[in-house]
């Protein structure tokens, strides 16, 4: 809407990952059954369907959270398509791979136009730049 403004903070990686026991090309687990997407309505499932060209019909779970998932691949229950700052810990527990080309998601903050405080969103900018 005209009275939002849109700052880009960063682009985020995406990666396929997978237990540490299972050595399956992207493209081919991509295509399968066992990718684990977020409910319905998460606006990461948006981007992943974007890069993958799948949706959610095809597959039987939907994970509340990151960490569901994390959780559900951890035991070996599945795959996933993860942003880069999902992976910061437990990634012995992971095979994870790169896609080529990378895919990446745009990370932003949006606020009214008229927000009083323009010093607070600038330093809250510079706080959150990676």
């Amino acid at each position: 809407p005209e009275n939002l403004l849109y700052k880009k903070l960063f682009r985020e990686e995406f990666f396929f990952v997978t237990h540490k026991s299972v050595d399956i090309a992207v493209r081919e687990g991509i295509a399968s059954d066992k990718i684990i997407l977020l409910e319905e309505g998460n606006c990461i499932n948006e981007s992943i369907e974007g890069i993958c060209n799948i949706h959610q019909e095809k597959n039987a779970f939907s994970a509340t959270s990151i960490e569901v998932v994390k959780a559900m691949i951890a035991i070996n229950n599945g795959y996933g398509i993860l942003p880069k700052l999902a992976l910061t810990t437990e990634q012995k527990n992971f095979n994870i791979k790169a896609f080529k080309p990378s895919k990446y998601r745009e990370v932003g903050v949006c606020y009214r136009k008229n927000f009083g405080d323009k010093d607070l969103i600038s330093e809250f900018l510079q706080m959150v730049r990676i």
